[in-house]
């Protein structure tokens, strides 16, 4: 039976250096019956999940197991460390039936799981880090506080010759049209469309160079 999860848990993508069979390595103070598999991340170390293979046993039977593999995952990794009773029976004659996973630690109920739901080796290492992280009282990472600038600031920074660039072009027009009817007697405007331009000119330049002269 157990050699059968084992295979279940390659074939699902479990490394095989993250499956130990003998749980004293993990834990010396638990006993190697109480277990059939502990999963541990190979790079760190951390206990993700001990698994328990029992046979057809019956309701009592799994539920006294379950209490004893809770108990077995808690003392390894604490609330951070899943435990799942895997009930077979090869004998049943619904597939759902011969492979049961049941999982038992940290939740305080059962709670079966399906082999399509049951949690990956990613999975089982993204849990770890969460309950980790809740345990350490949220202490992780603290968010960044960003302090940003005033909207009248930001606007100040970034004025710059560009946004008095209409005013200027239309200051330039509006002199050489002067100049032109000084010399040479030609208008490229009239009377009104100079003065029009000139209020243009002030107006588009001057909230823009009021804000240039502050900063």
């Amino acid at each position: 039976m157990e050699d059968l999860i084992y295979k279940f848990l390659v074939q699902s993508g479990f490394p095989r250096a993250s499956i130990v069979t003998d749980i004293t390595a993990v834990h010396h103070g638990a006993n190697s019956d109480e277990a059939s598999f502990v999963i541990v991340d190979p790079h760190s170390t951390d206990p993700l999940a001990v698994l328990k293979v029992v046979g057809p046993v019956n309701a009592e039977t799994l539920i006294d197991q379950s209490a004893l593999l809770a108990e077995v995952a808690s003392a390894i990794g604490g609330r951070q460390t899943q435990g799942f009773v895997v009930r077979v029976d090869l004998k049943a004659k619904r597939d759902a039936e011969q492979v049961q996973f049941y999982r038992c630690h940290p939740n305080t109920e059962l709670q079966q799981v399906t082999a399509r739901t049951f949690p990956d080796f990613d999975s089982l290492k993204v849990s770890y880090k969460l309950m980790a992280a809740k345990s350490a009282g949220g202490s992780a990472t603290a968010p960044e506080i960003i302090d940003f600038a005033e909207e009248d600031d930001v606007s100040t920074a970034n004025v710059g010759i560009g946004a008095v660039m209409p005013g200027i072009t239309l200051l330039i027009l509006a002199l050489a049209d002067w100049a032109l009817g000084f010399l040479k007697g030609m208008e490229l405007f009239n009377v009104t469309q100079a003065i029009l331009l000139v209020g243009a000119a002030v107006l588009l330049s001057l909230p823009a160079t009021l804000r240039y002269l502050r900063n």
